[in-house]
């Protein structure tokens, strides 16, 4: 089981989506591990198989007390896919009434708001994300550029040069 787990990480780190997927369909089939539910649902959301996706996170939030924050987020994610707005937006609020300062979920919030035309929304999530972000990783980052980038496509281009989110 664990084998099939890295062979299908492997996989997927390759970009072979196809083989990954098979692998980690084997190793569910097996042993219902969330992690590897986790792994095969994102890879589902990745690769537009999004009935698939939103069947293992169903599963997976409803085995889950309390209910798993990423898999709230992936299936937000899919639901944003599916234009269920009103789905996606109430799946993001409960991750951020559980943990108000989950990255991931306020990121999505943002991308939900652009997409949805509530500019004022999604830059001020986009500001709370940015702000909330302390680790000079990866993530903070990508969540300093969304929020520059929501700023420069309001025309608020001084405030995008200056941004100081401290």
């Amino acid at each position: 089981m664990a084998a099939l787990t890295n062979y299908a990480n492997l996989s997927h780190d390759q970009r072979d989506d196809e083989h990954a997927y098979a692998l980690y369909s084997r190793a569910l089939e097996e042993t219902w591990k969330l992690e590897t539910a986790t792994s095969l649902a994102r890879l589902c959301l990745l690769t537009n198989r999004l009935s698939r996706a939103e069947d293992l996170l169903n599963k997976i939030i409803s085995y889950h007390q309390p209910p798993h924050s990423t898999a709230m987020v992936y299936l937000a994610q899919v639901k944003i896919q599916q234009r269920q707005y009103t789905a996606s937006e109430t799946l993001l609020r409960g991750v951020l009434k559980a943990s108000p300062k989950h990255l991931e979920a306020l990121y999505q919030l943002s991308l939900l708001y652009t997409a949805t035309n509530r500019s004022d929304d999604a830059l001020e999530v986009a500001r709370e994300a940015a702000t909330a972000c302390f680790d000079p990783g990866e993530q903070c980052a990508h969540l300093h550029a969304h929020y520059a980038d929501l700023l420069h496509t309001l025309s608020l281009t001084d405030d995008a040069i200056t941004v100081n989110t401290a």
